[in-house]
């Protein structure tokens, strides 16, 4: 018995927890499965390859025909961040006798961070740009994003103050490398650029998002 997988995760999203099981015996066995997610919970009715119930304990059911394997694939979604020690149980009733096993892993559970996050001055008639690099928390490790969102706005103060106007910012991404551009008209001489990056890597993930505010000249 092991558990494939995974090594490491994002905080608030859903990824596979593997878990491999063989029945070495030669009759088909019924093969409980217990596993138990700290700081996280589980979603038993996309369990893939037995029968699930439960949460942070989850208990799972299947038959394995005599020399078989069985791959189960569980989602679950992981809180907070940090090292989480995964234990899966199993017991194998084939005949009257039955078996055990055990298996543990680790998944480092980290964050999405901006990293290296830099702006160009705000002139009125130019373009605002900022830019960053998208990594884990845990190891600074670059990661490719999917989708990147610019948002930004003119205001009459750096913050609380009366929005004027909306800017349309242009997004652009090289695997981990992320750039935001705005436009910004020669009337928002004197305002404030309140700016906000967004971006992720898969959908049904999580958002990792840096404000900037810059008084334009």
């Amino acid at each position: 018995m092991s558990i494939a997988g995974p090594r490491a995760a994002e905080a608030s999203s859903w990824t596979d927890l593997r878990v491999e099981l063989k029945n070495t015996g030669q009759d088909a066995a019924q093969a409980h499965v217990t596993l138990t997610v700290p700081e996280g919970s589980a979603q038993p009715s996309g369990a893939e390859g037995a029968r699930c119930s439960g949460t942070t304990t989850v208990e799972c059911v299947q038959t394995i025909a005599g020399g078989s394997s069985l791959t189960l694939a569980l989602p679950v979604r992981w809180d907070g961040t940090g090292s989480r020690s995964v234990e899966a149980k199993a017991r194998m009733e084939a005949g009257g006798s039955s078996a055990e096993a055990s298996a543990s892993s680790s998944v480092s559970v980290y964050r999405l961070v901006l990293d290296d996050l830099q702006a160009s001055a705000a002139r009125a008639g130019r373009s605002f740009v900022a830019s960053a690099v998208l990594a884990r928390s845990d190891t600074g490790e670059t990661i490719a994003a999917r989708a990147l969102r610019c948002v930004a706005s003119l205001a009459t103060a750096a913050t609380g103050g009366k929005t004027i106007a909306s800017l349309t910012g242009k997004p652009a991404i090289d695997g981990s490398h992320l750039e935001c551009s705005w436009r910004l008209p020669k009337s928002a001489h004197g305002r404030f650029v309140r700016a906000l990056v967004l971006a992720d890597t898969h959908a049904g993930g999580m958002q990792t998002r840096h404000p900037l505010v810059r008084r334009v000249r």
